[in-house]
């Protein structure tokens, strides 16, 4: 029976560079535990229904822009989790199951989040810039009778991400990846809203 053969000896470091083609909405899920302290302002100020004021609208507002911010140590960040997600599903589109199982297992994140850089205001004044305030109807109930609300997420008109990554060349090549991280940015996108067509990314991979 031959000797299993080991994957670790053939990796490339590999530094990613995502830029924008179009806004990036985020919508983090971060403050959906009910115990969250966000997540009890905001329904302190739900639960008054019909007796809510416009101040009190206002302040809900704020307070679920706030939350859908990805946010660690006071700076924006975006997850490698969404990026990986979103790659699975562009290696798909170009290569079906079989591409979409090698990127998945051959392609692993040095860390769980990058830095996002943007052009705009520091984090706690972005509320504040209507340029990243996107309004739109949602609907709070999907899975059920619809009900549309207005929302107001943050977006970012211009920004980019960098991630650095180890690409096991014998479970996906370099150029394998390239082309379903390209794929992704042309048709899949990451955050919020890519079916409006957000998200949407130029991706440049620089072996190091």
């Amino acid at each position: 029976m031959p000797e299993p053969r080991s994957v670790l000896g053939n990796v490339d470091t590999v530094l990613i560079t995502l830029t924008g083609t179009t806004p990036l909405v985020m919508d983090s899920i971060e403050h959906s535990d009910p115990e969250d302290p966000i997540a009890r302002q905001i329904k302190a100020i739900t639960d008054k229904k019909d007796q809510m004021t416009a101040e009190d609208q206002a302040r809900k507002n704020r307070l679920a822009y706030q939350a859908s911010l990805y946010l660690v140590s006071g700076q924006l960040v975006i997850p490698w989790a969404s990026v990986r997600r979103a790659l699975s599903t562009g290696a798909y589109y170009i290569g079906g199951t079989a591409l979409s199982g090698k990127v998945d297992k051959g392609v692993a994140c040095t860390s769980v989040d990058a830095p996002l850089q943007y052009d705009g205001p520091e984090p706690g004044k972005l509320f504040d810039s209507e340029e990243h305030c996107l309004r739109k109807m949602v609907n709070k109930n999907p899975s059920g009778k619809k009900a549309m609300v207005p929302s107001v997420r943050p977006v970012f008109p211009r920004w980019a991400v960098a991630f650095q990554v180890a690409v096991f060349n014998d479970i996906v090549g370099f150029d394998q990846f390239t082309r379903a991280l390209q794929a992704t940015g042309a048709t899949v996108g990451i955050g919020n809203a890519r079916k409006l067509g957000y998200g949407l990314f130029n991706a440049v991979t620089e072996k190091l």
